[in-house]
């Protein structure tokens, strides 16, 4: 589980940096991993988003709301 939630966080911090909104950050997150549960996405965005923090508010602004937006989702 470890494994995929830092596979779908390298892949949210690889998209988060172009400027896409948090709902085509998720849309791509989702095609790139068809099988990640929304809660295991939502995890890897929060962890993303502290790593992100420090060096760019605009890049951990997206992964927050990705985060904030998935984090209740029952996929």
């Amino acid at each position: 589980m470890a494994d995929e939630i830092d596979e779908i966080g390298n892949t949210l911090r690889e998209l988060a940096r172009t400027a896409r909104t948090p709902k085509q950050l998720l849309k791509e997150t989702l095609m790139r991993h068809p099988k990640a549960k929304k809660k295991a996405i939502a995890h890897a965005a929060f962890l993303a988003m502290i790593d992100a923090a420090g060096t760019d508010a605009r890049q951990a602004d997206a992964l927050q709301e990705v985060a904030l937006n998935t984090r209740n989702a029952d996929n």
